[in-house]
């Protein structure tokens, strides 16, 4: 490739063709093929990404600061959104890979109709996003009228990970490419464990709306 970018300025014969004869047996059109075919097996296995990118690896998205929801006093910045879409879309794609469905990160998979819904993938992966962000806030709100307290484990959770990534600037870099800075991450580990905390303390077996799950 870089000789037929240096060839379309130089003087002599015009290599940037894809039928040109590299050595009377392959011509430049095989080549391209051949990384293609290369590039789509790095893309098939994402351990292959991450060997081959490692710390060259950056974000290619630039993140806004709008905010997408707010009930109350909290509030659900746009790139948080953008973060919860992709939790929903990483699980959508193992959980098609794990019943044998070929699941691409292409416009042909997301798009493509869900059976008996007559929405696709990305239109019910959206409203999925939204609903639970909108629980996460409802829940902030609320919680106190049920008489729940909202505890700190959200705090031992990002311990963890923190101990996992070894450092502060280790997680920037890595929910970097979501738009999230640590304490954006701190603030999504502490709504989803609000809301995963008061359901369960709602419908739980002594819970006050028990056995119902509304």
């Amino acid at each position: 490739t870089v000789l037929s970018l240096c060839a379309c300025e130089a003087e002599g014969e015009e290599i940037a063709r894809t039928d040109f004869i590299i050595d009377g047996n392959k011509d430049v059109g095989d080549g391209f093929d051949s990384l293609k075919q290369f590039l789509a097996g790095v893309f098939d296995d994402p351990d292959d990404i991450k060997e081959m990118a490692g710390n060259n690896a950056e974000a290619v998205v630039e993140f806004d600061d709008a905010v997408y929801l707010q009930i109350g006093e909290n509030v659900f910045p746009t790139r948080m959104l953008y973060y919860a879409i992709s939790l929903l879309k990483s699980s959508e794609i193992s959980e098609a890979q794990t019943n044998s469905v070929k699941a691409k990160d292409n416009d042909e998979y997301w798009n493509s109709l869900v059976f008996d819904h007559y929405k696709t993938r990305k239109e019910l992966l959206l409203e999925a996003a939204k609903e639970n962000v909108t629980n996460m806030l409802i829940t902030m709100d609320i919680m106190k009228e049920y008489g729940f307290t909202e505890s700190n484990n959200y705090i031992y959770s990002y311990e963890s990970i923190l101990a996992n990534y070894g450092s502060e600037q280790a997680i920037e870099d890595y929910f970097g490419a979501y738009g999230l800075s640590a304490e954006l991450y701190k603030k999504y580990l502490r709504y989803i464990s609000a809301y995963n905390e008061f359901k369960e303390y709602l419908i739980g077996a002594d819970g006050p709306l028990f056995p119902s799950d509304d």
